[in-house]
């Protein structure tokens, strides 16, 4: 379903409890998203599994270091990481939109 369908769904969901902000992605009420939502959704995962706390963004150093492990190949993971090659063969980093 595309977003707008998402959108009218919810928002006939929500009924009097839904806010008109104009936006594209939002909260199932309208509202906008939680910028911090990742973040305690990654805290809370971590809490359930009994992991100790870490930021999310050091699950992406966890990840390009247990990947190759696994036998995936140096260009995937990189790739997963949002990382090209330039000619002279160093990684540089890419901003993903």
């Amino acid at each position: 379903m595309g977003t707008r369908k998402t959108q009218a769904a919810q928002r006939l969901r929500a009924g009097s409890a839904w806010e008109e902000n104009d936006l594209v992605f939002c909260q199932h009420n309208g509202r906008p998203l939680d910028r911090d939502g990742p973040s305690k959704a990654w805290k809370k995962f971590l809490a359930k599994a009994g992991i100790r706390e870490g930021r999310l963004h050091e699950a992406t150093h966890t990840a390009a270091t247990l990947l190759p492990v696994q036998g995936v190949d140096q260009r995937t993971v990189m790739a997963s990481m949002g990382l090209v090659r330039s000619g002279d063969d160093q990684a540089l980093p890419t901003r993903r939109t």
